[in-house]
C-alpha cells in the first residue's frame, strides 16, 4: 500500500516536464487527502518538415515532437530556421494562430533566401496566391489591408485570379495577376 504523503510531487512532476508534449505540470496533495494535477499541453503553431527533420513549434518557440494521434492545423514550413529568423516566423506563427481570419487562410510560411531583415511569403488555402509580406515591421498594418483585399476579392469572387500579392510597400498593395 503507497500512502500519498511518501510520493515525491516534484519528482513526478519532473517526469511529466520530461515530455515533450507537456508545457507545465503540476501535482498536488489536496486538504482531504487526494492527490491532484494540472498538466498544460504545448500549443503548436509551425510545422517544420525540411530535407532533415520534421517537428513542430510551439507558441514559446520550443520544438516539440509530431504526434502519433493528431496532426495540428497550423502553417508549415520547409526552411531551416536558424537565430533571429527563428524568433521572427514564430512571432509571425503566433499572430497567425491567434487571427480567425489568418488561420483560415495561410496553410504556409516561407523564409525568402539570403534576404536582410528575415523577410517571409505566406501560402493561402483559397486561390492559391503567394503573399509576400516581407519583414515584420508594421505586421498589424499589414494585416489590416490583406484583410480588407481578401474581403472585396472575395465578394467579387475575383481572388483565383491573382498570382502574388505585394504586402511590402507602405499604404499599398501590389498585385500580379
Amino acid at each position: 500500500m503507497v500512502f500519498l504523503e511518501n510520493i515525491n510531487l516534484n519528482n513526478l512532476e519532473g517526469f511529466l516536464q520530461r515530455n515533450k508534449m507537456i508545457e507545465n505540470a503540476e501535482i498536488f496533495l489536496t486538504l482531504s487527502g487526494e492527490l491532484g494535477a494540472i498538466i498544460t499541453q504545448r500549443t503548436p503553431v509551425l510545422r517544420v518538415a525540411n530535407e532533415t527533420e520534421t517537428y513542430y513549434y510551439d507558441k514559446l518557440g520550443i520544438k516539440m515532437p509530431l504526434s502519433d494521434n493528431y496532426s495540428a492545423r497550423v502553417p508549415i514550413t520547409t526552411d531551416t530556421i536558424s537565430g533571429h529568423g527563428e524568433i521572427d516566423i514564430i512571432r509571425l506563427s503566433n499572430i497567425i494562430k491567434n487571427d480567425e481570419f489568418l488561420r483560415k487562410q495561410i496553410i504556409g510560411i516561407d523564409q525568402v533566401p539570403n534576404s536582410k531583415n528575415n523577410q517571409f511569403e505566406l501560402k493561402t488555402r483559397v486561390g492559391d496566391q503567394k503573399i509576400i509580406f516581407g519583414d515584420l515591421s508594421r505586421m498589424e498594418e499589414k494585416i489590416a489591408k490583406l484583410k480588407v483585399f481578401y474581403q472585396k476579392m472575395m465578394l467579387d469572387s475575383t481572388i483565383k485570379d491573382y498570382k502574388t500579392i505585394n504586402l511590402k510597400f507602405h499604404n499599398q498593395i501590389v498585385c500580379e495577376k
